[in-house]
């Protein structure tokens, strides 16, 4: 038989503003969580998940309100635990004309 593990953390396929949210799309089924205030970048994609938010929906599509002019340091892991060493994406939503 074959085994195949799962040792890829989940990438972000697609980053949109929608319905007044900011909505976080993955390539597969994942858990994402975000920081918005930090002292420095590497402090913000290490972060602690105990000490941040995580973002609503399930599967692939995740979302959180849109904020103008905030950043959001965002970072997705799968039902395995794999998530990338640093933030998946940085965002910083402006306003829409």
């Amino acid at each position: 038989f074959n085994l195949e593990l799962d040792t890829i953390e989940p990438k972000v396929t697609r980053l949109l503003y929608s319905g007044g949210k900011l909505l976080v799309v993955t390539d597969e089924d994942a858990r994402c969580y975000y920081k918005n205030e930090t002292n420095s970048l590497n402090e913000a994609c290490n972060f602690n998940y105990n000490e941040t938010s995580e973002m609503d929906g399930n599967s692939r599509d995740h979302s959180t309100q849109w904020v103008e002019n905030m950043n959001y340091y965002i970072k997705c892991k799968d039902i395995w635990d794999n998530e990338p060493d640093e933030c998946s994406i940085i965002a910083r939503p402006y306003k829409i004309r």
